[in-house]
């Protein structure tokens, strides 16, 4: 009853639901496809009882959902397997500001295993780090449009993560 009619609800398996931070009254479904090998983020507002898709990717069993520190910005991973290279880890990593209404994608490079963690917030929100490929990480400041790409000779880097002090 939550989901949105336009989703083929028979076809769907609940991955998890979340909250979000600033609205506890919001739920956030992500629900999985299978056949499809699509996963879809819907927002469930409980006290006006709508719904909404915000985040539509192709993805297998590997996807994750994610807020900023501030709350602004939801940020969904997914890969298409059937559309990549055999072993590619390439994904789509979508970040979704919800002030502007608008989803900006990036190229990911995801993770071999779980729990590996491919995005990192800073502690204001405003600069995600994202492991793009082998040797490169991208900082991304969303509400300036602004990328800049880190070259590193570490080589095959899964997770990121800010220190902070």
């Amino acid at each position: 009853d939550f989901l949105p009619e336009d989703l083929p609800a028979q076809r769907l398996s609940l991955s998890y639901v979340v909250t979000h931070p600033s609205y506890p009254s919001r739920l956030f479904i992500v629900a999985q496809d299978a056949a499809a090998q699509r996963v879809y983020a819907v927002s469930y507002d409980l006290n006006e009882r709508l719904s909404d898709i915000l985040l539509e990717l192709p993805a297998n069993a590997n996807h994750s959902l994610g807020f900023s520190p501030d709350g602004r910005y939801l940020v969904m991973v997914g890969q298409d397997r059937r559309a990549t290279i055999p072993d590619n880890n390439s994904g789509v990593l979508l970040v979704h500001d919800f002030a502007e209404n608008r989803t900006i994608p990036f190229l990911a490079r995801l993770p071999f295993f779980l729990p590996s963690v491919i995005y990192d917030w800073n502690a204001d929100g405003r600069w995600l780090a994202v492991s793009m490929a082998d040797g490169l990480v991208g900082l991304i400041a969303p509400d300036s449009d602004y990328v800049k790409l880190l070259p590193h000779e570490y080589g095959a880097c899964n997770s990121v993560a800010w220190l902070h002090p």
